[in-house]
C-alpha cells in the first residue's frame, strides 16, 4: 500500500484459493458451496485491507478474489485474462 500510495497508482489485493481453506485433507468435505467459499475469502480481504484503510484514505484498493491457483490466476490478472487457472 505504501508503495502504490507513494506512486500514485491503484492497488489490486487479489486473493486465490483452490481448496477449501483451513481444512486438513482428512477434514475437507466432500461437498461444499462454492460461492459460500468465495463470500469467506471476499470478507477476509475486505478484512486485511480495512485495517489499512485509515492510513492511506486516497488510495484506491480493488479487492477480487479468484478460484483458481494462485500463479496461474496471477499472470491472468496481469495479461487479463481473468479467471485462468
Amino acid at each position: 500500500m505504501v508503495e502504490a500510495a507513494a506512486r500514485g497508482a491503484d492497488l489490486v489485493a487479489l486473493s486465490t484459493w483452490w481448496r477449501v481453506p483451513d481444512t486438513r485433507e482428512a477434514e475437507l468435505p466432500l461437498v461444499y458451496d462454492i460461492d459460500d467459499v468465495q463470500e469467506a475469502q471476499r470478507r477476509m480481504v475486505a478484512g486485511m485491507v480495512a485495517k489499512h484503510r485509515d492510513r492511506f484514505p486516497d488510495l484506491t484498493v480493488r479487492e477480487q478474489v479468484r478460484h483458481g491457483r494462485a500463479a496461474r490466476t496471477l499472470v491472468g490478472e496481469v495479461g487479463g485474462e481473468r479467471g485462468a487457472r
